[in-house]
Protein backbone atom coordinates (compact mmCIF):
# COMPACT_ATOMS: atom_id res chain seq x y z
CA UNK A 1 0.00 0.00 0.00
CA UNK A 2 1.43 3.33 -1.01
CA UNK A 3 1.09 6.37 1.17
CA UNK A 4 2.79 9.53 2.26
CA UNK A 5 5.57 9.12 4.79
CA UNK A 6 6.49 12.13 6.84
CA UNK A 7 8.61 12.52 9.94
CA UNK A 8 7.09 13.78 13.16
CA UNK A 9 9.25 16.91 13.00
CA UNK A 10 7.98 17.74 9.52
CA UNK A 11 4.41 17.05 10.61
CA UNK A 12 4.62 19.30 13.65
CA UNK A 13 6.19 22.06 11.55
CA UNK A 14 3.43 21.74 8.96
CA UNK A 15 0.72 21.85 11.63
CA UNK A 16 2.24 24.98 13.19
CA UNK A 17 2.24 26.77 9.84
CA UNK A 18 -1.08 25.51 8.46
CA UNK A 19 -3.22 24.96 11.56
CA UNK A 20 -6.12 27.06 10.21
CA UNK A 21 -6.34 24.98 7.03
CA UNK A 22 -6.16 21.75 9.03
CA UNK A 23 -8.95 22.95 11.32
CA UNK A 24 -11.11 24.03 8.35
CA UNK A 25 -10.75 20.68 6.60
CA UNK A 26 -11.37 18.80 9.85
CA UNK A 27 -14.65 20.65 10.28
CA UNK A 28 -15.84 20.88 6.68
CA UNK A 29 -15.22 17.28 5.58
CA UNK A 30 -17.74 15.72 8.02
CA UNK A 31 -20.13 18.59 7.38
CA UNK A 32 -20.15 17.88 3.64
CA UNK A 33 -20.89 14.22 4.32
CA UNK A 34 -23.80 15.16 6.60
CA UNK A 35 -25.16 17.49 3.92
CA UNK A 36 -25.08 14.65 1.40
CA UNK A 37 -26.97 12.41 3.81
CA UNK A 38 -29.51 15.17 4.42
CA UNK A 39 -29.93 15.69 0.67
CA UNK A 40 -30.52 11.96 0.23
CA UNK A 41 -33.43 12.18 2.63
CA UNK A 42 -35.01 14.95 0.56
CA UNK A 43 -34.24 13.93 -3.02
CA UNK A 44 -33.85 10.70 -4.96
CA UNK A 45 -30.35 9.28 -5.09
CA UNK A 46 -30.20 9.76 -8.85
CA UNK A 47 -30.65 13.53 -8.46
CA UNK A 48 -27.77 13.67 -6.02
CA UNK A 49 -25.51 11.66 -8.32
CA UNK A 50 -26.40 13.92 -11.25
CA UNK A 51 -25.83 17.01 -9.09
CA UNK A 52 -22.45 15.66 -8.06
CA UNK A 53 -21.48 15.13 -11.68
CA UNK A 54 -22.61 18.56 -12.87
CA UNK A 55 -21.07 20.29 -9.86
CA UNK A 56 -17.73 18.71 -10.64
CA UNK A 57 -18.08 19.40 -14.34
CA UNK A 58 -19.18 23.05 -14.24
CA UNK A 59 -17.09 24.13 -11.26
CA UNK A 60 -13.97 22.51 -12.72
CA UNK A 61 -13.39 20.57 -9.54
CA UNK A 62 -11.05 18.06 -11.15
CA UNK A 63 -10.67 14.41 -10.19
CA UNK A 64 -14.13 13.72 -11.60
CA UNK A 65 -13.68 9.95 -11.78
CA UNK A 66 -12.41 9.79 -8.21
CA UNK A 67 -15.26 11.97 -6.93
CA UNK A 68 -17.88 9.91 -8.76
CA UNK A 69 -16.35 6.70 -7.39
CA UNK A 70 -16.48 8.13 -3.88
CA UNK A 71 -20.06 9.29 -4.36
CA UNK A 72 -20.99 5.84 -5.64
CA UNK A 73 -19.49 4.22 -2.54
CA UNK A 74 -21.43 6.59 -0.29
CA UNK A 75 -24.64 5.85 -2.17
CA UNK A 76 -23.96 2.10 -1.92
CA UNK A 77 -23.41 2.47 1.83
CA UNK A 78 -26.64 4.41 2.29
CA UNK A 79 -28.54 1.81 0.26
CA UNK A 80 -27.00 -1.01 2.32
CA UNK A 81 -28.02 0.70 5.56
CA UNK A 82 -31.52 1.32 4.19
CA UNK A 83 -32.02 -2.32 3.20
CA UNK A 84 -31.07 -3.66 6.65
Amino acid sequence: MMGAHISTEDLSCELRHCWTEVLAVAMLAPTSYLLVLFAMRLAPVSHIAIGSYFGSRFLNGGHTARRLAGSSLIVAGVIAVTLN
